[in-house]
């Protein structure tokens, strides 16, 4: 049995990987450039010569984990999708959209407006939220053949349904943000509650 041949870079690739290299020493401040040059090097395994893994390789290099080098490249894919409509300052408040899809993200960014802070954007996702679950139920029972007469509180026994519903997929595909996200169903839970007890 022969051994696999060592893992090779040409000059070219070596370069690269150290000029990626650099930009994510130069500090974590730059996210999207971080989560960018974390993208590149993933996607096309520059690591390979000194690691098996990008874990490893986040790990000894950056002492990142793996989980946090992936919420950075989300990170930057979604301020990166963003920056026509407006700036992502901060990874945070990308982390905050990342587990919404597009068009939720661009909608809460053209809400939040100019100066957005990690609590105005998580509202206006909450209140996004809200209304898209409100819009899918009224869709629901205008769909509804025979009339529909329903409490307040079966409404809203409805609309945990469906919000933990969404949960479990956001958890299932973003579960980078799932922690973040499944506290935002929480806080969801207790307003549609206290609405449906009024």
């Amino acid at each position: 049995m022969t051994a696999a041949p060592a893992p090779t870079l040409s000059k070219q690739e070596a370069a690269e990987l150290a000029e990626l290299e650099g930009v994510i020493a130069e500090g974590f401040a730059g996210f999207m450039a971080v989560g960018n040059a974390l993208a590149e090097i993933k996607a096309r395994k520059l690591y390979r010569l000194t690691h098996r893994t990008f874990q490893s390789y986040c790990h000894q290099r950056f002492n990142i984990s793996r989980s946090y080098g992936y919420r950075l490249i989300t990170a930057a894919e979604v301020a990166k999708a963003l920056s026509p409509i407006g700036d992502i300052l901060t990874e945070s408040h990308a982390r905050e959209l990342a587990a919404f899809p597009p068009e939720v993200q661009a909608k809460v960014v053209e809400d939040v407006g100019e100066d957005p802070t990690a609590a105005r954007l998580r509202e206006a996702l909450e209140a996004a939220t809200v209304k898209q679950i409100q819009h899918e139920e009224d869709q629901a029972l205008r769909n509804r053949p025979e009339p529909c007469r329903r409490s307040r509180r079966d409404l809203a026994d409805r609309m945990e349904y469906w919000a933990k519903s969404g949960a479990k997929l956001i958890s299932r595909h973003y579960h980078d943000v799932a922690d973040d996200a499944l506290a935002m169903l929480e806080t969801l839970m207790q307003k549609l509650r206290s609405s449906s007890e009024v």
